[in-house]
């Protein structure tokens, strides 16, 4: 079994239906609910995955069924001071990539990060992949 994070981007694409972008992301999603792959995300993302569905008027009510649904289908990997310590010290021109990286680090399991900003990782030493290279990887 492969065990995978998605940045938050991957996340938003299945939820706001990002086309073509959700095709293989939602693959991902469906590979998680046959146990062929573990989904891991960052505690950090939750509220920023919830503002940009907002943003993309989706009801409240309807995101807060996502983040239950996103809860359950997902690994939550807790941003504690450790991570944001360590997403400091790495020093990635985006913070925001530095806490994603950080946290899939903190998780020896994970093979590889999947995200669309792959420019945002060029320090990582995890593979970098978008959604649909994640996917014929990982079926």
């Amino acid at each position: 079994m492969k065990h995978i994070f998605l940045d938050t981007n991957i996340i938003i694409d299945v939820f706001a239906a990002r086309t073509p972008f959700d095709i293989f992301a939602i693959e991902l999603f469906r590979l998680a609910a046959e146990n062929k792959v573990k989904i891991y995300i960052s505690a950090a993302s939750y509220t920023t995955i919830y503002y940009l569905l907002r943003i993309q008027k989706i009801s409240h009510n309807k995101c807060m069924l996502i983040m239950g649904d996103l809860q359950k289908t997902t690994s939550i990997i807790t941003a504690d001071s450790t991570i944001i310590s360590n997403s400091i010290e790495i020093n990635f021109p985006d913070f925001e990539d530095g806490v994603q990286y950080i946290s899939a680090k903190s998780i020896s399991k994970i093979n590889l990060i999947v995200t669309r900003d792959k420019k945002g990782f060029k320090k990582s030493t995890l593979p970098i992949m978008d959604a649909g290279q994640a996917f014929n990887v990982c079926r």
